[in-house]
C-alpha cells in the first residue's frame, strides 16, 4: 500500500516539475501585421519548449492591451494610439508586458512616442547578441539584419523596436534565424 502511494507521489511529483516553467501567454496584433508569420512563431516555440502562445487581432478602437504578454504595434500603427491607448499600454508594460514595434520608420516621431509613454526612461541601442543574451535556439547573428532600440526596465526587456524592417516579414521556413531570434526574446523576457 506504502509502495502504491510512493508511486503515485512520484508520478504527481515529476507531472508537477515537467509542467513548472510552462507558459501560456497571448499575442497581441494591432496593425496591419503577417500574422502568418506569427504562425510560424507559435508553432516554433510549440515545438521546441513548453511556452504556448494564443494570437488576438486587435479591432480598430479596441485599446484593451490587459492579458497580453506581448503586444506587436506594426508599422506605424504607434502614430494612431489615442491618449487613452497609451495609457492602457504603458499600465501593461510597467506590469511587464513586452512590446514590440515592428517595421518603425522616424527616429524622431519614435523617440516623441517613448518620451509621451515612458518619460522616464530611455532608449538604447543594443547589438542583437544583448538582447538575446541566452541563445537556447543557437541563433547565427550573423544573417540577422535588424536595427533596433530597446528599453529595459531592470533586467526586463520591455520595448523592442525595429527600424524600417519587419521583423514579422522577415521570417520564413527558409532562414529561421529571424523566427529563432523572437522566439528567444519571447523565452527569455517572459
Amino acid at each position: 500500500m506504502i509502495k502504491k502511494l510512493n508511486i503515485v507521489v512520484l508520478l504527481i511529483a515529476v507531472f508537477l516539475v515537467g509542467n513548472l516553467y510552462a507558459k501560456s501567454d497571448k499575442i497581441l496584433l494591432k496593425g496591419e501585421c503577417n500574422s502568418d508569420n506569427i504562425l510560424l512563431l507559435t508553432s516554433f516555440l510549440n515545438d521546441r519548449s513548453n511556452i504556448t502562445v494564443s494570437i488576438k487581432n486587435s479591432m480598430d478602437g479596441d485599446y484593451d492591451f490587459n492579458n497580453h504578454a506581448i503586444i506587436f504595434l506594426c508599422s506605424n500603427e504607434y502614430l494612431k494610439l489615442s491618449e487613452l491607448e497609451i495609457i492602457s499600454l504603458q499600465k501593461n508594460i510597467l506590469n511587464g508586458s513586452l512590446l514590440i514595434i515592428d517595421n518603425f520608420n522616424s527616429d524622431y516621431t519614435f523617440s516623441i512616442f517613448l518620451k509621451k509613454m515612458l518619460p522616464e526612461y530611455s532608449y538604447s541601442q543594443y547589438p542583437l547578441t544583448v538582447v538575446a543574451k541566452d541563445n537556447p535556439y543557437k541563433i547565427n547573428f550573423g544573417n540577422i539584419d535588424l536595427n533596433t532600440r530597446q528599453i529595459f526596465i531592470g533586467e526586463k526587456l520591455r520595448i523592442l523596436a525595429i527600424q524600417d524592417k519587419s521583423l514579422l516579414g522577415e521570417m520564413n521556413n527558409e532562414n529561421l534565424d529571424y523566427t529563432k531570434f523572437l522566439a528567444t526574446v519571447v523565452f527569455n523576457y517572459l
